[in-house]
């Protein structure tokens, strides 16, 4: 999930913990789902680079599918027209060589990644709705 903290704080243990732990898992190719920070730790652990943001997004934008995300389990259906979705990140990840990217936005394009069979990073929010924003 999502956290003040950067993928690049290699200065705290658990960052370092965390992507070791990262890199092994996703190596086993074991199920996951990272969602704001936790995208941006499976995109540096499988080789990609955190960095800052080319544009802060805080609230609704809209992502759009890429020319994979027809063949994407998950994504297949998402509508040609894009998705709206909850944003709250200063910083953004690249694909790492092996990932599909399945999202993207003009502004911020890695929103969506696939990196195994079912590994999946999400740079937006999908647990995030109205009713909780207004809270």
């Amino acid at each position: 999930m999502g956290g003040p903290q950067s993928a690049n704080d290699n200065h705290l243990p658990y960052i370092r913990d965390e992507l070791s732990w990262l890199e092994q898992r996703l190596a086993e190719g074991m199920p996951m789902l990272g969602i704001c920070l936790g995208a941006q730790l499976m995109a540096k652990a499988a080789g990609g680079r955190v960095t800052g943001s080319p544009q802060r997004e805080l609230g609704w934008y809209p992502v759009y599918p890429t020319a994979d995300t027809v063949s994407d389990p998950l994504f297949a259906a998402m509508p040609e027209s894009g998705l709206t979705v909850f944003q709250w990140h200063g910083e953004t990840f690249s694909i790492p060589d092996r990932a599909t990217l399945i999202a993207s936005h003009p502004a911020v394009p890695s929103q969506a990644m696939r990196l195994g069979r079912a590994q999946y990073g999400l740079q937006f929010h999908v647990e995030v709705d109205a009713p909780l924003i207004a809270q």
